[in-house]
């Protein structure tokens, strides 16, 4: 997951005009390069996250020795060479080794998370003396900083370490994914990469059940954190929302999400007002995912028993052609065997019927639910849901159990437990398969909801560009009664 970086300012870039007899001064030599330097940094900006291109290692040293006696410790790191980017595409290049000492204490009875970061510092706002001396280079330059609060856009982080109380002795870890008290701590360095073309925000209705809370969020979390592997084009953002289902929705509170996710018992919960307020977000190109998990119910019921059916009557197959041969497969000679293949026919053709009348009542149900929304339900097998970007001919299935995908406007309806395949479930034991094809149709189903939301947007009116209203202008009559009275 990553963090929505700002994207580079929205202006024209100017340069130089160059003619025959043109004076070149320094202010004129200035431009003419800030305009590449600019150019560059929001190339940078705009096609890469900010992170560390390569080094900025962070190792425990001695204390080196022309340092004064008392601040000769075990708080001594050294910063290996290396070049970042920052948020706003500058170079941040570290050439030589830096010996440096963290000197933050913790808080007594308490810890204390120290972040060490670098940023860049451009030289023309240092200052400095109006003569060169001789010199006519300006080197950029970096700063080092040790913070008790997390890094801001503008700085990169190499390390991180938590102090307790008392004497510290900065050291590498025992457990690299698992660092203690005073060990160095590199999980969190984030590595430049490409920019992913758009940051999908996504949020869960909660209620008053705190275990379907905590699992809903592990399984959400786990989708989100498959993204980068499976389809780096898009990145979730690193909050997961949380809509209290108990309290009136605000408008404002849902805009930010392109995605909200509920359970088929939430959604049948929702008063007028916030189904008012849906609607709303909706039309304004938000998407609900609404998903009818089967698990103890009489459709998960059927549905084991139709594959069971399907089981036996496969088996009894193979052994009728085992036995008979293929020439006389379906002839009087098996005619045990083919009895009890028909009677297994028709209680498997019976456990459909019904599971198809189970199926109808709730898409029913969602049906009518979609219809108050303003958006009717349909099962479409060419809806982009089941090609973009990974194509699905058929839907997963989840312990055996087919998903089902109705889709209408912005709402998403998925009959199944397609989320508890996303993540790691204690009490599911499911194939790497299983578990891939269900985040792939999860990834589908974000891109769907980012791409709609994107694009619905980008037919509305920005509000920051709206037209001012001009001040009105004083009347004649105003201006000469105000001028009597001065004079």
């Amino acid at each position: 997951m990553t963090k929505p970086y700002s994207s580079p300012e929205i202006k024209s870039f100017e340069r130089l005009q160059v003619t025959d007899g043109l004076l070149i001064n320094s202010d004129r030599w200035q431009l003419a390069h800030e305009y590449h330097r600019q150019r560059q940094n929001t190339q940078f900006q705009a096609l890469f996250e900010p992170g560390i291109v390569c080094g900025l290692g962070v190792c425990p040293i001695a204390a080196p020795t022309e340092i004064p006696a008392k601040f000769r410790d075990g708080r001594w790191v050294q910063i290996q060479p290396g070049i970042a980017i920052d948020v706003f595409g500058n170079f941040i290049v570290v050439p030589q080794p830096l010996d440096f000492r963290i000197a933050s204490e913790a808080i007594a009875g308490d810890t204390s998370t120290v972040f060490l970061v670098v940023s860049y510092v451009d030289p023309d706002k240092l200052k400095r003396s109006n003569t060169s001396n001789g010199n006519d280079l300006l080197v950029e330059t970096f700063r080092v900083n040790e913070k008790t609060s997390p890094p801001s856009d503008a700085e990169i982080e190499v390390c991180r370490v938590t102090l307790q109380t008392g004497a510290v002795t900065l050291q590498i870890p025992k457990d690299l994914w698992n660092p203690t008290f005073s060990e160095l701590d590199l999980r969190f360095r984030a590595a430049a990469r490409s920019r992913p073309q758009a940051i999908v925000n996504v949020a869960s209705l909660i209620d008053s059940d705190p275990t379907y809370d905590r699992v809903m969020t592990e399984n959400l979390s786990c989708l989100l954190q498959s993204i980068p592997s499976l389809y780096p084009a898009i990145a979730a953002s690193d909050s997961l929302g949380r809509i209290d289902g108990r309290a009136p929705f605000q408008p404002a509170d849902l805009a930010t999400y392109d995605l909200i996710y509920m359970t088929s018992q939430q959604s049948l919960k929702l008063i007028d007002l916030q189904m008012l307020t849906l609607k709303k977000y909706l039309e304004a190109g938000g998407t609900i995912l609404i998903e009818a998990s089967i698990k103890d119910t009489k459709l998960e019921e059927l549905m084991g028993i139709q594959k069971e059916l399907q089981d036996a009557i496969a088996r009894l197959e193979r052994s009728l052609k085992a036995n008979l041969g293929e020439a006389n497969y379906g002839s009087t000679d098996g005619d045990d065997l083919n009895s009890l293949n028909n009677e297994l026919g028709s209680e498997l053709s019976a456990i459909e019927t019904e599971l198809q009348e189970q199926i109808a009542v709730l898409t029913k149900t969602f049906k009518d639910y979609a219809e108050q929304l303003g958006t009717p339900l349909e099962e479409n097998r060419k809806h982009s849901l089941r090609i973009q970007p990974f194509l699905f001919s058929g839907l997963p299935r989840v312990q055996g159990n087919p998903i089902r995908l109705l889709v209408g406007g912005g709402i998403v309806f998925v009959i199944g437990d397609l989320s508890s395949a996303w993540g790691n479930t204690d009490d599911l034991e499911l194939p790497r398969e299983t578990i891939r094809s269900a985040q792939e149709l999860g990834i589908n189903i974000l891109h769907f909801a980012k791409q709609r939301h994107h694009l619905i947007q980008s037919m509305q009116k920005d509000p920051k560009y709206a037209p001012q209203e001009a001040p009105s202008t004083p009347s004649k009559r105003r201006l000469t009664n105000l001028f009597d009275k001065l004079t």
